[in-house]
């Protein structure tokens, strides 16, 4: 008997499901890299607060007022720097995150006591528009951290 398919090449069919799973795992793929953005701003105002809280407890432990957070920008980067006696330390923010400081000066510095010179806050973004705002309140000293807008 003559055969009647030829068995070389993909079928039409074989290629419509080829093309649409690539086109599923490049829609995750896509989907993750948002999420991926998420994660570095949470990542990057957790670090925010754990710095402004640290450099709180070290004044009130050692009755030292020269610890200070500077935020700056620096080269199209975006970054704070730790002031310690001492010590310098400078923490950049991962690409894509951006902050505005609401604070005189951008300078984050406590009394012995606890309580901010300056109170004030920062908006921490990213690109795909969400956003997070640290607060440091006037009377207690207390580090807030809430989302602005999550997208």
């Amino acid at each position: 008997m003559k055969k009647l398919l030829n068995d070389k090449g993909y079928t039409f069919i074989e290629m419509i499901v080829a093309v649409a799973v690539v086109g599923v795992l490049l829609s995750l793929s896509i989907v993750n890299a948002q999420m991926d953005q998420d994660i570095l701003l949470k990542k990057c105002a957790n670090k925010l607060v754990q710095d402004i809280r640290y450099i709180q407890m070290k004044t009130i432990y050692e009755k030292n007022p020269g610890y200070k957070i500077y935020a700056n920008y620096g080269d199209s980067r975006y970054q704070y720097k730790i002031i310690q006696p001492g010590k310098l330390e400078v923490i950049e923010f991962d690409k894509g995150i951006y902050f505005i400081s609401t604070i005189k000066n951008n300078f984050v510095q406590f009394e012995v006591t606890g309580v901010p010179v300056q109170p004030g806050s920062f908006k921490l973004g990213n690109s795909k528009g969400t956003q997070i705002e640290i607060t440091i309140e006037f009377t207690t000293g207390r580090v807030r951290m809430r989302y602005i807008n999550k997208k």
